[in-house]
Order: structure tokens, then sequence, then C-alpha cells
């Protein structure tokens, strides 16, 4: 089934409430996230897995952001992409106690279901996770 506008504003609503360094995931995790949520790190960044329910979610938030400080998320694009919402966007940030900027490219596909995110895959680079959201489904 095809991705809609409510799935779109949805996952864009989830995109700009999300923080780094927010203490609160408990609460945004409830309005955003199914509870039986997954995410999956389908390319091994920042590192390889999958992350189930809030348990997961928690764990993904620390191994994503954790090791890291002055991180900014921008946000290229959003759209439908069959029956995905995909996002690409651009983190930059510096691991914690070090010098040097890093930047990378990745793309999320969305899958929501009852009004919810009910799993998210996360690519490295914009063009693999394009390929990925048409070709998968």
């Amino acid at each position: 089934m095809a991705a809609t506008e409510a799935d779109l504003a949805l996952v864009r609503r989830a995109f700009e409430e999300f923080e780094v360094g927010r203490t609160d995931i408990g609460e945004y995790f409830d309005r955003f996230w199914h509870p039986q949520a997954e995410i999956e790190s389908v390319d091994g960044f920042p590192v390889p897995g999958s992350y189930r329910g809030f348990d997961g979610y928690r764990r993904w938030y620390a191994d994503s952001y954790g090791p890291y400080e002055d991180v900014q998320r921008r946000l290229e694009s959003i759209g439908v992409v069959g029956d995905r919402v995909l996002a690409l966007l651009t983190i930059s940030g510096r691991a914690k106690g070090d010098d040097l900027e890093l930047e990378v490219k990745i793309g999320s596909a969305y899958e929501v279901e009852e009004g919810r995110i009910k799993r998210m895959c996360v690519y490295v680079g914009h063009e693999r996770a394009i390929l990925a959201a048409r070709t998968t489904g």
C-alpha cells in the first residue's frame, strides 16, 4: 500500500520535533512511534543492527548520537516513494573530544502503520536510499 499524505505529515512532524540531546525520548517515542517499531541500520551506520520497541529506540538513540557533539541534522528533502516516506538528510558533528568535523549523507525510509512510525531503515548515501525505497516493498 502506498504511503499517504498523512504518513508524510507524521514523519515531517517527527523530524521537526526531534532534538539531539533531548531528555524526554520516552514521550517523543510514544507520540510518533509504534510500540513495536523497528529501526534498522541497513548499511551498518552508525552501528550495524536493528533495534525494536522503546528499549531498542533508546539504544539506537544512544548509539547514534551519544558518541558525538555539536550534531546538526539538515533535512534535504522528504516525500513519498512507493509505500514509504523517504527523508534525505545531511548530518554533521564531531566525535566527543575531537576537532575533526564529520559529515554524512543518509536516507531514512519510514513505514507508517496506525498513524505511527512502524519501521525506519537507515541507508548511507542519498542515491542508495532512493534506490532502496523504489525497489523494496
